[in-house]
């Protein structure tokens, strides 16, 4: 809504092409309506002549000075020699009462129209200070992110390509030659695509090193070359010779994002096109995606050193008592910059590299160090823990594990270990004799998002699993749908008939509670019972959970 009424101001402040057109016409349309209305109504002897002050201004505002002064002399006849003094008997006006008329009206005009003059040359000034780098008169990226009132305001509907002109090591340049000549060379490149592009294409300078082109025609190749043969030239500045390259990013504007979206990615590109030392990149949604991956793993490197992982627990209730007895582990990363990262956004980027191992190993470490803090308040439960295959592939990992078991005195039955389906189904032979190792030391081992992953049951028997958690998908729609109560319920009869256990995830109403106690569901967890929370919290939540006895 700013931007269209920016847009509307904008062609009555600085009217231009068919806007002058339109406002002449209102001018016209507005004098001959005041006339007829100062005519209907009985003449100029009346006070309603007072209206003709409703064109003088308005063209005023809009042409200045002159259109004020033409507007006042218009009127002043259509209200002198052609409009009666009454118009029932016809009198007519003495020419001193209208020349007097049109005189103010004349000087009406030509002060509004001075001080719309004066208003609009200040609001410009003020504009152009806000819009335009100050060192070199460019256009700056506020063209894009403010609804200033501005001429030259980038045209988001209409723009095809968006280009992204790096300086390539313009920190050198400014070394050698000052920074008054450097900004003297991006005046020169500014000129040059000014000259040699279309003239409805927009050129700003969105920081010191780096142009933005928009651009109306759709032809990428075509245009690519333009700037290119347009960028490498020689460059001359104080009569110094200056060898200058460039790298450039190029993207289509598409009506699904902002044309400030459409310049960030043409930048992703161009810094990849500078990184790998070619003169330009084409977008692409991986490059997008490729450049946030890899400032997520560098983020979260620091991370593990600046203590912004934080864990949370989540109670696992038993549905034949109706008590809590054990909890999931689930990581939390709050960036000071970017706030939550969500795990799912991370983890599976962590796990392509040797992050995964660093990761787990503190979480286990913080994990057994609440299993400890929580048995010091006489306080027994499981506790579970998300691990990856590359995990199972550690030679370590199995007596770090036993080390920090040891080291809090822990129960090695205390310690439950998950691991989705679907890595587990990938490496089926090598991870259940990896899995088999760890059951020797008498740690549970639980399958995770069961059903999403796999679409056979005949794995589990030759897997050393002890529980079995159903996803949270199939336990929110067995109540919308009977079919999948029914696949729920001889998932849960497999199970058992394998000697596991079955853990429902993501309960959230009384309704699939009591729908899975018929089917002897063994566990479950879920907002039903308890949000993931703090350590803290976790303490506080058990201790009023007894307190009240609570039955589901």
């Amino acid at each position: 809504m700013k931007g269209k009424f920016s847009k509307r101001l904008n062609y009555l402040l600085y009217p231009r092409g068919y806007a002058i057109a339109i406002n002449i016409s209102i001018i016209v349309l507005l004098s001959l309506l005041v006339y007829i209305f100062v005519y209907q109504t009985g003449g100029t002897k009346y006070v309603y002549s007072h209206s003709t002050y409703l064109p003088i201004i308005f063209a005023s505002v809009v042409f200045g000075v002159k259109g004020g002064l033409l507007t006042g002399i218009v009127c002043g006849i259509l209200l002198g020699p052609l409009m009666p003094l009454d118009t029932k008997t016809g009198e007519a006006q003495q020419a001193m009462n209208w020349v007097y008329r049109m005189v103010i009206f004349v000087v009406v005009g030509t002060f509004s129209g001075y001080m719309a003059n004066a208003f609009r040359y200040n609001t410009k000034r003020i504009i152009d200070y806000l819009t335009h780098n100050q060192e070199t008169g460019i256009p700056n990226i506020s063209v894009l992110t403010k609804n200033y009132l501005i001429k030259e305001v980038l045209d988001d509907e209409n723009t095809e390509l968006a280009f992204s002109i790096l300086i390539n090591k313009y920190e050198n340049i400014i070394e050698v030659i000052s920074r008054d000549y450097y900004n003297d060379l991006i005046k020169q490149i500014y000129n040059n695509l000014r000259e040699a592009l279309p003239q409805e294409s927009q050129i700003i300078q969105s920081a010191t090193d780096k142009f933005w082109v928009a651009i109306k025609e759709p032809n990428v190749e075509e245009n690519i070359n333009k700037v290119l043969k347009t960028l490498n030239v020689s460059y001359y500045v104080n009569k110094i010779p200056l060898f200058v390259t460039f790298s450039i990013g190029v993207c289509r504007h598409r009506s699904l994002y902002s044309l400030l979206d459409t310049f960030r990615n043409a930048d992703v590109s161009a810094r990849r096109a500078q990184k790998y030392n070619v003169p330009y990149l084409i977008f692409q949604n991986e490059h997008l995606e490729s450049f946030r991956n890899i400032e997520l793993l560098g983020m979260f490197r620091n991370a593990l050193h600046q203590e912004e992982l934080e864990l949370f627990y989540q109670p696992k209730i038993a549905l034949d008592t109706c008590k809590p007895v054990a909890i999931e582990t689930l990581l939390r990363w709050n960036h000071p910059k970017q706030g939550e990262i969500k795990p799912l956004e991370i983890i599976p980027l962590i796990e392509e590299t040797e992050l995964i191992n660093t990761l787990t190993y503190w979480v286990l470490k913080r994990s057994l160090e609440t299993v400890s803090n929580l048995a010091k308040l006489d306080i027994k439960m499981q506790i579970s823990i998300n691990i990856s295959p590359k995990n199972l592939l550690d030679s370590n990992f199995i007596d770090r594990v036993i080390d920090l078991v040891d080291h809090y005195n822990i129960d090695n039955e205390c310690i439950e270990f998950e691991i989705t389906e679907s890595a587990l189904i990938e490496n089926l032979d090598l991870c259940r004799k990896l899995l088999e190792l760890i059951k020797k030391y008498h740690i549970c081992l639980s399958i995770d998002d069961f059903g999403i992953g796999y679409s056979s049951l005949s794995y589990l028997s030759n897997l050393p699993v002890d529980i079995v958690k159903i996803d949270r998908f199939f336990i929110n729609q067995m109540t919308k749908e009977k079919a999948v109560r029914h696949i729920v319920q001889s998932t849960i009869e497999l199970v058992h008939d394998l000697g596991m256990k079955v853990v429902a995830e993501g309960v959230e109403n009384q309704e699939q509670l009591e729908i899975l106690k018929a089917m002897n569901c063994d566990y479950a967890q879920g907002y039903l019972f308890a949000k993931p929370m703090s350590e803290t919290d976790l303490i506080n939540w058990y201790l009023e959970y007894h307190k009240h006895e609570r039955i589901y």
